[in-house]
């Protein structure tokens, strides 16, 4: 118990180490060049990325949702040990969107995850970023095939920047995202699902539940001046 309360205690310590040092370093570009801002906002972007992929929710607030079940009293599940990139996945794997026709909708099993990780990731890059910069953070999947004429992909957006602000840099790492496809394809192929969204527009040939693959997820962040 001592070493988790130390260990927790160290994380925390190194976090706020590391935002005083980022903070005396931008005091000291800002008083330089454009491309030395252009190059701290890039190492700060990257930095911000990073973090996202080793920090635990629990230490940025933590993270739970409510589960859609069929009961009178929905069961809270609690995700506070995943990472943030880990949530992000998990948002994929729960909504993704269907593209058919030229027609989307949201193929949504959970939009209470979907909300509550969207004001998750606002409070995060809030409290990483700061008053330092504007930002836009993007998290894309590109389009899957699952069978002729219908695919499944996934966009997020959230943005913190005045209109008139000029983009600083733009950083971004990649995540290599199992996805179940064929448990796509099942949700689809129901009536209660693919019917109400794209108007009874169902799978030609279902993939079978147990085929999965293996996509490229581009999380971007962008950072603005202020």
């Amino acid at each position: 118990m001592k070493r988790g309360i130390s260990s927790t205690i160290d994380v925390l310590f190194l976090a706020l180490v590391i935002t005083i040092a980022f903070s005396l370093l931008l005091q000291a570009v800002l008083s330089g060049g454009s491309n030395e801002r252009r190059d701290y906002a890039a190492r700060f972007a990257q930095s911000t990325l990073l973090s996202f992929q080793q920090t635990p929710a629990r230490e940025l607030g933590g993270f739970s949702y409510s589960l859609d079940l069929p009961i009178e009293r929905p069961s809270e599940r609690s995700l506070d040990w995943k990472t943030v990139t880990q949530l992000i996945a998990e948002d994929i794997q729960l909504n993704p969107k269907l593209l058919s026709d030229e027609e989307s909708a949201w193929l949504v099993t959970n939009r209470e995850f979907d909300q509550k990780l969207t004001d998750f990731l606002h409070n995060a890059l809030d409290k990483f970023v700061g008053d330092r910069f504007g930002y836009r953070f993007i998290v894309q999947m590109p389009k899957i095939e699952l069978s002729k004429g219908t695919w499944v992909y996934f966009r997020k957006t959230l943005g913190n920047f005045d209109e008139d602000s000029k983009l600083v840099c733009s950083e971004c790492i990649t995540l290599n995202l199992l996805l179940p496809l064929g448990r796509m394809a099942e949700l689809l192929s129901s009536p209660y699902t693919a019917a109400e969204l794209l108007e009874n527009n169902e799978l030609s040939s279902p993939l079978p539940q147990s085929i999965e693959r293996t996509v490229a997820v581009t999380v971007t962040l962008e950072l603005w001046s202020e």
